[in-house]
């Protein structure tokens, strides 16, 4: 059996955000998003400007944001496992992978992999036919540089996972200094590569 067939899910944009709004996975979808972004973190946007950008409610230079989900069959009920918000940017025709994020209690069972592997084109596929472009140049995210974050019981082996993850995954590595800009009212980050 291959990945593809394990999992059920969705590319979410401005032409199925509101039905995406009102499945009762949807309130899953909010749950899993902010216990892993708390929104007092200066790294986390909040989730209502996302969600107003995936239904198409933007502003001139904000850039498109979609939804990848994915479901799985846990107790005979089809339950959101994950997520990720990838962004569009047209004038450098370039997407951010802006947010992934697992079910803390189902990590470690493919579903991130899944998501990376079968999202990622798929969402590119869906974008470039929404926008007509021709190819992305290119898909780009961020995560916490272990040795710029304050490390504590609860999070250092956290860090260390999410590099790996990466790593396993076959992201590239670009070695040029970054710094996140600040989303309303919080301020900039400065310990992401």
């Amino acid at each position: 059996m291959s990945i593809s067939e394990i999992y059920s899910y969705r590319f979410i944009s401005y032409h199925n955000a509101k039905d995406f709004f009102k499945e009762k996975n949807f309130s899953r979808f909010l749950s899993l998003y902010n216990a892993n972004f708390p929104p007092d973190s200066d790294e986390s946007e909040n989730i209502e400007n996302i969600l107003a950008r995936v239904k198409g409610e933007r502003n001139e230079y904000d850039p498109f944001s979609y939804l990848f989900v994915v479901y799985d069959s846990i107790e005979n009920e089809e339950l959101l496992v994950g997520a990720m918000v990838l962004e569009y940017y047209t004038k450098s025709n370039c997407s951010h992978l802006t947010y992934l994020f697992v079910d803390k209690n189902l990590r470690k069972k493919g579903y991130g992999r899944f998501i990376i592997q079968k999202g990622i084109p798929i969402c590119i596929s869906e974008i470039e036919g929404i926008h007509q472009v021709k190819k992305i140049e290119a898909v780009f995210f961020e995560t916490e540089n272990p040795s710029l974050t304050p490390q504590n019981p609860d999070n250092e082996a956290i860090l260390y996972q999410r590099i790996r993850f990466f790593e396993k995954v076959e992201a590239k590595w670009i070695d040029l200094p970054y710094v996140q800009p600040s989303f309303a009212g919080k301020s900039r980050v400065y310990n992401l590569f």
